[in-house]
């Protein structure tokens, strides 16, 4: 029979002292629900009540506010209610019951940023005797070191490191502490690695900002660059403070700067190893792409750049995402949406890699595949991203649909991702889809050997034109409809033999259209005409 562990609440622990009203002590309660609204609602009545408390506690007792804090005299400088609050709170960060870490951190950090003379020094310790992980051991010592990195990161966002009474002796005390939970436990690295690079960011122009920056990146990367972790916060503070001598922590990486070109193939050995937070995505991605893109446009002004370039990264991150195991195939297609996300419309296409769209066409045509969701995600976002951004509708289209594509894409899909993504486009994009498929259906000199295949594109070009008419969420223009009806009837009656300087629509096919499709053509003709007699259209000025 397996063991059950049962592990302390201690949340739900503290002793309650007589002078708290039973209408405040049920807001404690109240923090660890999951519904962040009521978690949310109760810290704010929480710390009104608290704040009342302590206003009234220091009308009768004025000369508490300027003696210095300490753990022996906290109950002299706090109300009793705010002294068990502070101390309730910090006890409870550790519990993982519903939504109670969330909720006690919240309603500590805002305590924490009331409290001014309350010191760091005294917080911390605190925070280590309420907290003990002597003798815990499996589920307990997890809940245990979570919540001292919750309660360190509270003392972070609630400014108390930018107090005139912090020293570099409590900024070494929590950047050791948090170095050392990083390397006992390997999931807790990301969120320690993240609390260290707040420390950084809340002592900015203070007086401690350069001791922080000479003490914390030579022991963070003692070891230079081993793991993501290390390089998201090489990344954040070679961008934040270039100034720093990197050659010192960074021997092995050219230049010491670790988005150098040369240094590409390093980077992306290590960005291999974020798999291991699957199915999140490791926070390492967002700064680097953050950092690419900025690089890219800063790059386009100089005209020149030493630094790793977006597109090259990307173009070798599609071998090693999608030539490789699941968990990886699952965080391309997941780095695929945040990208799409940020790129302008002119980088669109590099995105679309041929290897990401077959992966991604191959596990959305079947649902027991084992990426189908995260594949349907990814279709989904499109669909989105193209009601959001209309300038980048058509380049959507045009990838799904062109040489790494397929044609057909919804059909193999089994989805309507081109169909819903049709209705977002533009007008002028519109019509530049309409010259694409045109083009598509004169030009097949690649593919004349097999007449099957001209055969099979050209008549999904035509179909794809019908459809656009058919399409109810596409504004029908003049322009474009007319240049529909007009292509179709064209090729349907007329045998085309050489361009037409005049007309740029008139074009010799290549290979020349086969009786099959010609019949194609003038079934199609009689559709549209079928279409366009209930048709309500605009016309060229918007009428």
């Amino acid at each position: 029979m397996a063991a059950t562990i049962t592990t302390r609440d201690p949340a739900a622990e503290a002793p309650v002292p007589a002078v708290a009203a039973s209408n405040v002590m049920a807001l404690y309660w109240e923090l660890a629900s999951v519904d962040p609204l009521v978690r949310q609602k109760a810290a704010d009545s929480l710390l009104r009540a608290l704040h009342a408390f302590q206003l009234q506690h220091q009308a009768s007792h004025p000369s508490a506010s300027s003696t210095t804090a300490t753990e022996d005299n906290l109950d002299e400088l706090c109300a009793k209610d705010v002294s068990y609050g502070l101390k309730r709170l910090l006890r409870g960060l550790p519990s993982s019951r519903d939504g109670a870490r969330q909720g006690f951190a919240v309603a500590l950090t805002e305590l924490l940023r009331g409290l001014d003379f309350l010191n760091v020094t005294t917080v911390l310790s605190l925070l280590t005797k309420l907290t003990q992980t002597e003798g815990a051991k499996g589920q307990e010592e997890r809940e245990v070191l979570f919540g001292r990195i919750f309660g360190i990161m509270a003392i972070c966002q609630a400014g108390m490191l930018s107090r005139p009474t912090t020293t570099q002796a409590d900024i070494d005390t929590i950047v050791t502490s948090l170095l050392k939970f990083a390397s006992s436990k390997s999931y807790l690295r990301e969120t320690c690695f993240r609390v260290l690079l707040t420390v950084v960011e809340e002592t900015k122009g203070t007086a401690l900002e350069k001791g922080v920056v000479d003490a914390i990146i030579p022991a963070v990367l003692v070891n230079e660059i081993e793991n993501p972790e290390d390089l998201w916060f090489a990344l954040a503070m070679q961008a934040a403070h270039p100034e720093y001598d990197w050659a010192t922590v960074l021997p092995s990486w050219k230049h010491s700067r670790v988005l150098h070109r040369k240094n590409q193939t390093q980077l992306i050995e290590i960005l291999k190893q974020s798999t291991y937070a699957s199915p999140r995505v490791h926070s390492v991605w967002d700064a680097l792409f953050d950092l690419l893109l900025q690089n890219q446009k800063e790059s386009a002004a100089a005209k020149s750049s030493h630094n790793v370039a977006l597109q090259d990264l990307w173009i070798q991150l599609d071998d090693a995402l999608y030539s490789s195991t699941h968990e990886r195939k699952h965080l391309g297609m997941l780095l695929f949406q945040r990208l799409l996300a940020r790129v302008d419309s002119a980088d669109v296409a590099f995105v679309f890699t041929p290897q990401l769209l077959r992966t991604l066409i191959n596990n959305l045509a079947k649902q027991d595949n084992y990426l189908h969701k995260v594949a349907k995600q990814t279709a989904t976002v499109m669909s989105k991203l193209a009601k959001e951004r209309k300038e980048i509708a058509l380049q959507l289209v045009l990838q799904l649909v062109g040489k790494n594509g397929h044609q057909r894409f919804d059909i193999i899909t089994k989805t309507k991702t081109v169909d819903t993504i049709l209705g977002s486009l533009e007008e002028k994009d519109i019509l530049t889809y309409v010259t694409y498929l045109q083009e598509t259906f004169l030009n097949q000199k690649d593919a004349e050997t097999d007449p099957a295949t001209v055969q099979s594109h050209r008549h999904w070009a035509l179909n794809q034109m019908v459809l656009l008419l058919k399409n109810g969420r596409i504004p029908k223009a003049e322009n474009w409809v007319k240049a529909v009806a007009r292509f179709v009837c064209l090729h349907a009656f007329y045998d085309v033999q050489k361009d037409d300087p005049k007309d740029s629509s008139v074009k010799k096919p290549v290979p020349a259209v086969s009786e099959v499709t010609r019949a194609a053509c003038i079934e199609k003709l009689s559709a549209l005409l079928g279409t366009l007699t209930t048709m309500i259209m605009k016309d060229n000025s918007g009428m």
